[in-house]
């Protein structure tokens, strides 16, 4: 996980492009279509992997930067996220 979109490196994206216009393609949608359901996929990837694009777990509607941002503002403060580490409770099952 990164903590933006452009921590993400662009093969990485064109690579998952690639996987959802063949999925929009073996399912005939036309070009249009297909363009959009991967412009909606990529933006999911990019919430479900980018820390600053998740959904607020107690307000579903903004992001964590969202959050961020408000706090910034109504604090007169210049918070950033730029380093996280992520713990994993249990083992990794193989």
């Amino acid at each position: 996980m990164e903590i933006r979109r452009d921590d993400i490196d662009q093969s990485v994206i064109d690579k998952e492009k690639d996987i959802y216009m063949t999925l929009a393609k073996n399912e005939n949608k036309p070009d249009n279509i297909a363009q959009t359901i991967v412009n909606n996929k990529v933006e999911r990837f990019f919430q479900d992997n980018c820390l600053l694009e998740q959904e607020y777990i107690n307000e579903s509607s903004k992001s964590v930067k969202n959050l961020i941002e408000d706090f910034n503002k109504s604090n007169d403060a210049g918070i950033d996220v730029v380093k996280m580490i992520r713990y994993q409770l249990g083992g990794e099952k193989k």
